[in-house]
């Protein structure tokens, strides 16, 4: 009897609480991690919550823009079993971060791959060829490094009501300026009141940047949260009037 195992691949890129996390059992601590340039290493606990599930555990950092595998960062074990209602304290290990920017945020991205065992084949009569199908999960978070100059949660607070807005000069919606050295991820943003940001949607700030946001005719105000280090929703912060000159950002 000729056996074929496929594994698949799916693939969970995480920005909800620790519910959305739960996947064939398997949660993340966080939605999203920090990591501190004071640090050599860091901790982030995954929960086998099945009780007969069992799953490899393969942990790496890739690079933003490229998605290819970092050498600034390691995951400890590099390859674990964690066996059903177990967990395990993976450690995020610096490497190379000398070359990092000392000034601002850099960001990456944590993958931990989930492979199952692979299934038994069923009794069949000789000569049939079976496929077994099973599901690899990769899920994959933000990693923030954030150098040791601008480690104050004080400072990453503040930035929350830092945003500025103004109108598109190219007359297409209101670009969102970010005058920190923070990564800054917006949720249930509103222009006039109205949902402007898409259940999914990603409406990141990178340090010392800008981000345009559609939206049609003149707008009077704009409002939005800050996901918080550690996954949780800021208060509500409002930016009015726009686009005049003395506008102001308060929070609600």
């Amino acid at each position: 009897m000729n056996r074929l195992t496929t594994i698949l691949i799916m693939s969970l890129a995480l920005s909800g609480g620790p519910s959305a996390l739960a996947a064939g059992g398997l949660s993340l601590a966080q939605t999203r991690v920090v990591y501190p340039g004071d640090k050599s290493s860091i901790a982030l606990g995954v929960n086998n919550s099945s009780q007969h599930d069992v799953w490899l555990l393969r942990g790496w950092v890739a690079e933003a823009e490229s998605q290819q595998k970092s050498s600034a960062f390691v995951v400890t074990p590099p390859l674990y079993r964690l066996d059903a209602g177990n967990e395990v304290q993976l450690r995020i290990n610096a490497l190379n971060t000398a070359a990092l920017p000392a000034d601002r945020e850099s960001l990456f991205y944590l993958n931990v791959l989930a492979i199952p065992p692979t299934a038994e084949p069923t009794p069949s009569s000789q000569g049939d060829t079976h496929g077994n199908v099973s599901f690899a999960i990769n899920t994959r978070i933000k990693l923030f490094y954030r150098p040791a100059a601008i480690v104050d949660n004080q400072a990453v607070k503040a930035a929350y009501s830092q945003i500025r807005a103004y109108p598109d000069p190219r007359g297409v919606g209101v670009t969102l300026h970010n005058p920190s050295p923070y990564y800054l991820t917006l949720n249930a943003t509103q222009i006039d009141r109205r949902e402007a940001q898409g259940k999914g949607q990603d409406f990141m700030l990178a340090p010392y940047g800008e981000l345009t946001i559609a939206h049609r005719g003149q707008a009077r105000e704009i409002s939005y949260q800050v996901i918080g280090d550690y996954g949780g929703r800021s208060t509500r912060y409002t930016i009015t009037p726009l686009p005049s000159a003395g506008r102001s950002t308060h929070a609600e």
